[in-house]
């Protein structure tokens, strides 16, 4: 197909898709000429050819736009390129070998049946269209994925070695696959004679071929568009681009794999990288009207690095918390953990996230359009999901690892938070409980005390009034009530007994005025302002300092009052002085002066002592 009959794409670069193989593409894929000279003539010459080689280093689109074109410039050659291996394989083998043959012939071509082995329908093809046939088996590794341990008749593993046994047969095999898994080939090792005989390795792009890829494109695209869409690039930026792309240069997870760099690989560059970093740059200066690549516009992006790091991520950012969850789920099944991607419909990846099928179809279109992940076999079961681009499945492990370990952080700090309300609201339960029993325990006590008072106060007044009602029957028992009251209570009702008590049986003042514990003891005796303001004790409160043997409650009391219950005469020469002074003597005070107030009694008792003391001195 010439120039004339293609059309310009809307960019020159392909980001991380493949090239396709369409001559569009084959006319904007450059850098693996010499790579594609040698592998022609193998596949020519040999019977079975192996390519392997780094993943990601650009297998599949050399396969396709440039072997699968450059041989189909051959009339009498059948191309046939595979690489889809999770249905049937010798079955869409043959499916896509009938299509390459309807391709190159008239549309009434006689459709292959599978009457025998994958052998006799090649050789049958041949014979009847006299041309020569080209399998391209590529992507290999993937069948191993899908049809581990698969054996006997009908199966690949049997009908592959046969054909390429099969003599006279003029079908040549190119198998790519994954440097790897290049040991899994052994499994044919004793069916395919051989086997490891005519293998090449495809290299990292040298920075001659990466400048070729970058410039050609661009060339290749201003020829088939018009002039006022053309577009040009600075000399310096391709200089950066291929320093900053460099392997090794850019890390998407794969540190901690143990892999181990190879000295050959030293300034080549990734393929895979470099188109997606022009491919950004693209969208960036085209989105703003300009039509130069420039350098300044790598540096604003934060350089190759950033680029192809923040693809990925800028993808991510744009779904919900819930949609990175099922991404998350469902990458855990796209990505082995030795990074080999593999493909799911969408009815199955949702069972494996658990999650609704339709929430998975919206997820999985999402991350279709960002580039991230890519449906293909398309069939009566829907499309298979893969991820995008091999070098992809290291940066999407590494994400679902992070987000895995954001979740379950975010969830700890949760649950401690949780904890954290959980504790202090038992600590304020705790506090208001504590609170509430000590102003209960304030209360009880409280209400204890004043029922203590109350019950001694109504026990007082209740001592009281019988002393006032037997103080016309019986003075003696109306006393000892208004002695008992006043223990009780100091209450102007039992004072007032002992005030009208009859003159022969009235006690001293000591006795009434005396503050008596509820208990039957005697508290401290009244004190009076002496000099300098210290307190002293007045004489009459102090108690006679003679006392009887008694026994029981009466030890308690003192002998003038014992002596007063028991209508005794005072038993020492104090109190009969007393007696004198008090009652006796010649100065007896008037009795207007012994009906005074109790209140002013000390007072006359004082005087009365004094002209005692006076007397007796003389």
């Amino acid at each position: 197909m010439s120039r004339l009959q293609v059309s310009a794409p809307p960019m020159p670069f392909k980001g991380l898709a493949p090239f396709e193989d369409s001559a569009l593409d084959a006319l904007l894929f450059f850098g693996r000429e010499r790579e594609l000279e040698v592998i022609v003539a193998n596949l020519m010459a040999n019977r079975l050819t192996v390519l392997y080689g780094p993943s990601g280093v650009g297998k599949t689109s050399l396969l396709r736009a440039g072997l699968a074109q450059r041989m189909r410039q051959d009339p009498e050659a059948i191309v046939v390129v595979a690489a889809s291996w999770g249905g049937e394989p010798v079955s869409d083998l043959l499916d896509a070998t009938e299509n390459a043959a309807l391709a190159v012939n008239d549309p009434e071509f006689e459709s292959l049946r599978r009457t025998g082995s994958l052998a006799d329908a090649l050789g049958s093809l041949v014979r009847r269209l006299d041309s020569n046939v080209y399998l391209v088996l590529d992507q290999f590794e993937e069948y191993f994925l899908y049809h581990e341990g698969e054996s006997g008749p009908g199966t690949l593993m049997e009908e592959l070695p046969e054909a390429l046994r099969r003599r006279g047969l003029r079908a040549n095999f190119l198998l790519g696959i994954r440097e790897d898994a290049l040991a899994q080939l052994d499994a044919f090792k004793g069916r395919i004679p051989n086997l490891f005989a005519n293998t090449l390795r495809l290299d990292r792009l040298d920075r001659r071929a990466g400048e070729a890829a970058i410039v050609g494109p661009i060339r290749e695209y201003n020829r088939l568009c018009p002039p006022d869409r053309q577009v040009e690039i600075e000399p310096a930026l391709v200089e950066a681009v291929l320093r900053e792309v460099a392997a090794g240069r850019v890390d998407l997870g794969r540190s901690g794999r143990g892999g181990v760099e190879d000295e050959a690989d030293e300034g080549r560059i990734e393929a895979p990288y470099l188109q997606l970093v022009l491919e950004r740059l693209w969208d960036v200066e085209t989105s703003g009207g300009s039509r130069r690549l420039r350098l300044d516009t790598l540096r604003e992006l934060g350089g190759a690095a950033r680029v192809v790091q923040d693809h990925l991520e800028r993808a991510m950012s744009e779904l919900s918390p819930n949609e990175k969850d099922a991404a998350a789920a469902m990458y855990n099944h796209l990505v082995t953990p030795s990074g080999t991607k593999i493909a799911h419909r969408v009815g199955d990846l949702a069972g494996y996230a658990a999650v609704d099928e339709a929430a998975a179809g919206g997820v999985l279109g999402r991350l279709v359009d960002q580039r991230i992940v890519r449906a293909g076999g398309d069939g009566v079961g829907g499309p298979r999901y893969e991820i995008f681009h091999d070098v992809l499945a290291d940066a999407v492990l590494a994400w679902r690892t992070r987000h895995e370990t954001d979740r379950r952080l975010e969830g700890e700090r949760e649950a401690a938070e949780e904890r954290h309300r959980r504790t202090l609201a038992f600590a304020v339960a705790a506090a208001v409980a504590v609170a509430i029993l000590a102003v209960i325990s304030v209360y009880a006590l409280t209400q204890r005390s004043n029922a203590r008072n109350e019950a001694r106060h109504a026990r007082a007044r209740e001592i009281a009034a019988r002393a006032s009602l037997q103080l016309a029957v019986d003075p003696e028992q109306s006393l000892r009530l208004a002695l008992q009251a006043n223990r009780l209570e100091q209450s102007r009702n039992s004072e007032r007994v002992l005030e009208t008590f009859p003159r022969g049986h009235r006690p001293t003042r000591r006795l009434v005025s005396a503050r008596w514990s509820t208990g039957g003891g005697v508290d401290q005796p009244r004190r009076f302002p002496g000099r300098h303001g210290r307190p002293r004790r007045h004489r009459a409160a102090l108690e006679c300092p003679h006392r009887r043997p008694a026994k029981g409650a009466e030890a308690s009391r003192p002998c003038h009052e014992r002596n007063l219950l028991a209508g005794r005469k005072p038993a020492c020469d104090n109190e009969r002085r007393r007696k004198r002074a008090n009652l006796e003597g010649p100065d007896r005070p008037p009795p207007a002066a012994l009906e005074a107030p109790r209140r002013g009694a000390v007072c006359v008792i004082q005087r009365r002592r004094k002209a005692a003391s006076h007397r007796s001195r003389c």
